[in-house]
């Protein structure tokens, strides 16, 4: 057993950036999470973890602009550090902003946090050709380590890998 997860896996497409797909997928990710939660405040019980820093700073820029049309005013997307220095009371919002705030980093400065809900967003990878066993293992942890902060739920976003750890969730009903 373990935290529940809910599963966004897609093919990559012609048309749009792969990293405008993977935004527009965590979007919906987002939503899932607000419809299933209706009415929590989602202010530091939501993180978002990502790869690497690459991955996490083309991925806030499209996912930030995503957050302010679907939910305006809403939510701001934080890093760690930042999340780390914030108290509030009663999951309230801070004073300086009545946003929600969401944490945001890569996966390495989200070791030792913890949050109700973690969205896992491209830590997948394949195996085989083209990637060493170091590398497939390395995905491994990170999706173990993604899992692991989430307290209640985990949502996990990921293009579709065939030879990767979650292409078995495209069979799972």
């Amino acid at each position: 057993d373990g935290p529940p997860l809910k599963s966004f896996i897609f093919d990559v497409t012609d048309g749009e950036t792969r990293m405008a797909q993977y935004a527009g997928q965590t979007l919906h990710a987002v939503r899932s999470v607000q419809a299933k939660f209706h009415g929590l405040n989602l202010h530091n019980r939501l993180g978002i973890i990502p790869p690497n820093k690459e991955f996490c700073t083309q991925l806030t820029y499209l996912l930030e602009r995503e957050l302010d049309v679907e939910f305006p005013g809403q939510f701001q997307l934080v890093d760690a550090a930042t999340a780390s220095c914030e108290c509030t009371l009663s999951g309230r919002t801070s004073s300086k902003s009545h946003r929600q705030s969401i944490t945001m980093d890569s996966i390495e400065e989200m070791d030792g946090m913890e949050w109700l809900i973690v969205i896992c967003v491209g830590l997948d990878s394949a195996a085989g050709e083209g990637t060493s066993d170091l590398d497939f293992a390395e995905a491994r942890s990170q999706l173990y380590r993604g899992v692991t902060r989430a307290h209640m739920m985990v949502v996990a976003v990921n293009e579709f890998i065939s030879d990767g750890w979650l292409a078995f969730l495209t069979n799972v009903r």
